[in-house]
């Protein structure tokens, strides 16, 4: 279950090796497939999906202070946008569904220099209760795991850092209080994820993969726009 700013909606995880699937609502699908590095949005109801690869961790583009402009004006080359993640585990324990769940506060802040193409600084502060169990999903997001991949359409790139404070593995959350900061250090926004339900049970592999016969988009408002035409139109039935 997820509440923010008091309103709350729920949503269905499966795990499977390498992959998860995350079911919420409006017909909407998410699949991580870890081994092939590929993140899947599905909309069920227009049978429409978009691919969206992980974004590399470090970026080949120019050194901090050495920007290019092309003939128009236009700044191809930027600066450094440096992302830390830092995982304290506070040494609190308790019993979660049956495992022994360990408490971890994860920081991720986002700097960018003066001459980045994408102003992208923030900070979110997530706190939460993880167990340590075989169907965690271990995977590696590279930049997609921290907002992106710093890239604008006008060809203007930065060069994009990880940093890692902490060695503590996150394992599967069972409860996640993120808060989001400005820039003044004050909190905007709350999201709460808590687990309400939990089983075990053998999953089939298609569950992971895109179903037949979907077509494939290349932005999410194609996705939104087939869905919404198809169910405003004149005479439909359910």
């Amino acid at each position: 279950k997820q509440t923010v700013s008091g309103q709350s909606y729920e949503s269905t995880t499966y795990v499977k090796g390498k992959r998860q699937r995350t079911e919420s609502f409006g017909g909407m699908v998410n699949i991580i497939q870890c081994d092939l590095k590929l993140n899947l949005q599905i909309n069920q109801n227009s049978q429409t999906y978009m691919v969206t690869p992980f974004a590399a961790t470090t970026q080949t583009a120019a050194k901090p202070g050495t920007s290019s402009v092309d003939k128009n004006g236009v700044v191809q080359t930027g600066g450094r946008v440096t992302t830390t993640v830092t995982t304290k585990d506070t040494g609190e324990r308790k019993q979660m569904f049956g495992y022994t769940a360990r408490r971890l506060i994860i920081t991720i802040e986002t700097i960018s220099s003066p001459d980045a193409c994408s102003k992208t600084d923030s900070k979110m502060q997530t706190d939460g209760w993880y167990i340590d169990a075989a169907f965690a999903l271990d995977c590696d997001y590279g930049m997609s795991g921290y907002g992106g991949g710093y890239t604008k359409k006008s060809g203007c790139q930065d060069k994009s850092n990880v940093k890692t404070v902490g060695t503590a593995k996150r394992g599967f959350a069972v409860y996640e209080k993120m808060t989001m900061f400005d820039a003044s250090g004050r909190a905007m926004t709350t999201m709460v994820s808590e687990v309400v339900e939990f089983s075990q049970a053998t999953l089939e592999a298609n569950l992971f993969d895109i179903p037949a016969g979907y077509r494939e988009v290349t932005d999410a408002a194609q996705m939104y726009a087939v869905s919404a035409s198809s169910s405003s139109s004149p005479g439909s039935t359910a």
